[in-house]
């Protein structure tokens, strides 16, 4: 029987204790394979892996007292921690720490405003029951 989940319990935890409102998180994990293919593969590719890592953003309402300053999350940032929830704080997660490339705030007329943040992982990266 599928067990198929809505994405509105998905949550991010950006350090050791904060967790950030999110409505939207995406971790997309990429391989490096590298082309080790010779006369002696009989026409076919052979590839060894290369280096994993992880493309990562996230967007939620922006909160002024949420408890995560702006300033941790500022480009060059690395945030140590972090766990990416699929659904609420526990059961399956993508955990690792990230390195910040961009932080921007978006406001309209009407509507709310929002903040998205980009960055790649850097080391480790942990997927757990997915």
């Amino acid at each position: 029987m599928p067990a198929y989940l809505a994405g509105k319990a998905g949550k991010v935890r950006v350090s050791t204790s904060t967790t950030v409102s999110v409505q939207e998180w995406t971790f997309e994990i990429k391989g490096d394979p590298q082309d080790v293919t010779s006369g002696e593969h009989s026409g076919y590719g052979t590839y060894v892996g290369g280096v994993a890592d992880g493309d990562i953003s996230f967007t939620g309402v922006f909160d002024l007292a949420m408890s995560t300053p702006v300033t941790t999350l500022a480009p060059n940032a690395i945030l140590s921690g972090c766990i990416f929830y699929v659904n609420d704080t526990s059961g399956a997660s993508v955990s690792c720490s990230m390195i910040v490339s961009s932080f921007r705030i978006n406001t309209v007329i009407r509507g709310k405003v929002n903040a998205t943040v980009t960055g790649k992982s850097t080391g480790t990266i942990t997927l757990t029951s997915l």
